[in-house]
C-alpha cells in the first residue's frame, strides 16, 4: 500500500545500483528533491558531452506569453526553477509596422529579433503573428530573454546554460545582428568559443573547466552564417513522435557522418495543439517509461545516450517524467564508457521492483 501511495502521490527516484542515501551525487539533497538531484549530477569532472540536459522545445511558446499555439505551460523562469538548463528557441526578425504615437504622429516600426514560431508567408525571415490561432500580440524580443539568462549566470556560478537556436536570418548579414544582441545583453564574455572549427569538435571541456573560465553559455545555431556553434556538431532524432516514434535520425544540417559525441533526443509531436477538440495526454506521452524506452532503443542502435532530452510541456509526465529520466541518465552515464550496452527498466513492474529495494520505502 505504501508503495502504491508513493507512486500515486508523485515521482519517486529510482536508482537501480545503490540506495539514494549513499549516492555521492545526491548526498546533499533532501529526499525527493528532484531538482536538487538533477543539478547535483552536473559535477565538475564530467565533460559537457557526458551529461544530459533537460531541454524545452519552443521554450518561449507559453500561454503566459500570449501563445495560443504553445508547447510549454511554464515560462522561462519556471522552466529554470524546474531544472531546465537548455532551451530551444526559434528566431525571426519582427517588424511591428507603423503606428500612431501619443501625439498623433505616425512612427515607423523598428524591426527586432523575436522569438517566434512561424515564418511570414511573404518573407520567410520575418515572423508571422497576425494569425490569432498562433499568438495574441507581438512576439517577445530575444534581448529580454538574454537579459534573463544573464541574471541566471550572475546569480549562480555553477549554472551552465545551453541555447539551441533555429535561426531564420538568411545570408544577408542579419546574423551579425544576432551576435550584437548577445553583446547588448553582456553575454559574449560568457560564451564558450571552441578553439577549432565547430564542425570538428570532438573533445568537449569539462563542466569544471567551463565554470573556472566563466564560459558557461553554449549556443548552437542551424544557420551556418551565425557566429555560433553549428548544429552539425550533434546528432538529432526526427521531431515528430507520430511519424518517427523510434530513433530515426535527422539528416538536415546535423552530424550525418556520425562522428560527434553529442546527441539530441526529441520527444514531442509535430503538432501539440490543445485547442478546438485536439488533445494529447502529456502525462502519458512524457511518462518516464516511454522516455526510457526510447533512450534504450537509441543506446542499442547508436551506442549513445542523449545529451539533450527535448520535451514539450516539460513538467508533465507520469512516474517522474523527463526530470526523473535525465537524473537516471546522468547517474548511469559514467557506466556507458565502461560497458557496451546499459539499459534502464522499461516497464512499471521493473520500476516497482527497483523502488522496493531503495531506502525511500
Amino acid at each position: 500500500m505504501l508503495l502504491t501511495a508513493l507512486l500515486l502521490s508523485g515521482p519517486v527516484r529510482a536508482d537501480w545500483n545503490s540506495p539514494t542515501a549513499v549516492d555521492p551525487y545526491l548526498s546533499n539533497c533532501s529526499p525527493n528533491d528532484f531538482v536538487c538531484e538533477l543539478l547535483a549530477t552536473y559535477t565538475n569532472d564530467k565533460k559537457y558531452s557526458e551529461v544530459c540536459w533537460l531541454t524545452t522545445h519552443n521554450a518561449f511558446a507559453t500561454p503566459k506569453q500570449g501563445w495560443n499555439y504553445s508547447q510549454q505551460n511554464l515560462d522561462f523562469e519556471e522552466q529554470y526553477t524546474l531544472g531546465v538548463r537548455s532551451f530551444m528557441i526559434d528566431l525571426y526578425l519582427y517588424n511591428p509596422g507603423d503606428s500612431i504615437d501619443e501625439n498623433g504622429e505616425a512612427t515607423q516600426g523598428k524591426s527586432y529579433i523575436a522569438m517566434c514560431h512561424e515564418p511570414h508567408f511573404l518573407d520567410g525571415r520575418n515572423c508571422l503573428t497576425t494569425n490569432m490561432f498562433l499568438k495574441n500580440g507581438a512576439p517577445d524580443a530575444l534581448l529580454d530573454f538574454l537579459l534573463q539568462v544573464k541574471e541566471w549566470l550572475n546569480e549562480d556560478p555553477d549554472t551552465i546554460i545551453t541555447l539551441i537556436i533555429e535561426s531564420r536570418f538568411g545570408e544577408d548579414g542579419a546574423a551579425g545582428a544576432l551576435y550584437e544582441t548577445f553583446k547588448q545583453a553582456d553575454l559574449v564574455r560568457h560564451l564558450y568559443v571552441p578553439q577549432v572549427d565547430p564542425k570538428e569538435i570532438q573533445d568537449w571541456p569539462t563542466l569544471g573547466d567551463l565554470r573556472n573560465v566563466d564560459r558557461r553559455l553554449i549556443v548552437f545555431s542551424d544557420n551556418i552564417n551565425d557566429e555560433f556553434i553549428h548544429t552539425s556538431t550533434y546528432r538529432e532524432t526526427r521531431f515528430d513522435l507520430g511519424k518517427y516514434p523510434k530513433c530515426e535520425m535527422r539528416e538536415d544540417g546535423r552530424d550525418t557522418e556520425k562522428m560527434m559525441p553529442l546527441f539530441a533526443l526529441n520527444h514531442f509531436y509535430g503538432i501539440s495543439v490543445r485547442l478546438n477538440g485536439f488533445w494529447k495526454d502529456y502525462e502519458k506521452i512524457n511518462a518516464y517509461q516511454n522516455i526510457i524506452e526510447r533512450v534504450n532503443l537509441c543506446e542499442t542502435e547508436h551506442n549513445m545516450l542523449p545529451n539533450f532530452l527535448v520535451m514539450d510541456f516539460v513538467e508533465e509526465g507520469e512516474m517522474g517524467g523527463a526530470l526523473q529520466a535525465v537524473i537516471e541518465i546522468n547517474l548511469k552515464s559514467k557506466d556507458r564508457f565502461q560497458h557496451d550496452t546499459m539499459h534502464f527498466p522499461l516497464n512499471q513492474e521493473d520500476l516497482l521492483l527497483a523502488l522496493s529495494n531503495t531506502d525511500i520505502l
